[in-house]
């Protein structure tokens, strides 16, 4: 289960990257003779309303969505780690400040905060640099879960023997937090890249649901899902459904992996 799990991980990574080479045809072109194309030598995943290759255009989605589950992931535990250091070794006051924000940011209601933001972004704004924008608050928001995981990783690496020598021997708080505790931190952070970014990925496909991503022609996994609400009075088509099996797929190999890696941890 586990080696499956790596396999279907890597290639939905391999095949997002090479979407480029192993598209068929350009996601943006538009066959316009072949809308609503069923599955076929020349469309393997058949075509949408205007006639462009889902096969193609999946891929090149892939690469949108996977780009913005893995920044998203990368500012939240980059924050979460930052924040959670300076809970462990900040002293009482610090570690009580950051344990209240953190309280603060799980009880806050994002979707309506994304809302806003989209609201106060100006209108001539790019679409990639909005949905950048809001995928980046995205990530800061969910600082907090390893913002905790990380205080109680380190707390508990600040009483093991060779950080109490080193404090010991005149060692700045800073220099035992970067030089002895982040290191050790790796069990724990690495579990969380596997946790955190299929949640991000969805958290895409939610906002290009509502509106919120990025708009057409761009593909990625959420605005092909967003397709279907025009098709749904004519029906939807199987192959229409191939975004939400890849979120499946990535969403149950990352959460295999996460529990190998705490387990092994």
């Amino acid at each position: 289960m586990h080696r499956a799990a790596v396999i279907a991980f890597l290639l939905l990574v391999l095949m997002s990257a090479a979407a480029p080479w192993l598209s068929p045809h350009d996601p943006s072109t538009q066959y316009r003779d072949f809308p609503h194309a069923g599955p076929g030598l020349k469309f393997p995943l058949g075509t949408d309303e205007y006639g462009r290759d889902h096969l193609s255009r999946l891929l090149h989605a892939g690469r949108w969505s996977l780009l913005a589950g893995a920044l998203a992931t990368l500012l939240s535990l980059s924050a979460g780690t930052l924040l959670g250091l300076a809970a462990a070794g900040g002293g009482k006051a610090v570690e009580t400040v950051i344990l209240w924000f953190a309280d603060l940011s799980l009880s806050l209601p994002w979707l309506y905060l994304l809302f806003a933001v989209r609201g106060l972004l100006p209108l001539s704004m790019a679409p990639e640099t909005a949905f950048l924008a809001i995928l980046s608050l995205v990530g800061l928001l969910g600082w907090a879960v390893p913002a905790r995981l990380v205080r109680a990783a380190a707390l508990g690496v600040l009483t093991q023997d060779y950080v109490l020598a080193a404090r010991g021997f005149g060692a700045s708080r800073a220099y035992i937090l970067l030089r002895h505790v982040l290191p050790a931190l790796g069990p724990v952070l690495l579990p969380q890249v596997f946790v955190l970014m299929p949640q991000y990925v969805l958290a895409e496909s939610t906002l290009s649901f509502l509106g919120l991503g990025l708009g057409e022609p761009t593909p990625t996994w959420g605005t092909m899902l967003a397709s279907m609400r025009e098709n749904l009075p004519s029906g939807v088509a199987p192959e229409m459904l191939a975004p939400a099996v890849l979120i499946i797929v990535l969403t149950l190999s990352s959460d295999i992996l996460a529990g190998k890696r705490f387990r092994s941890s």
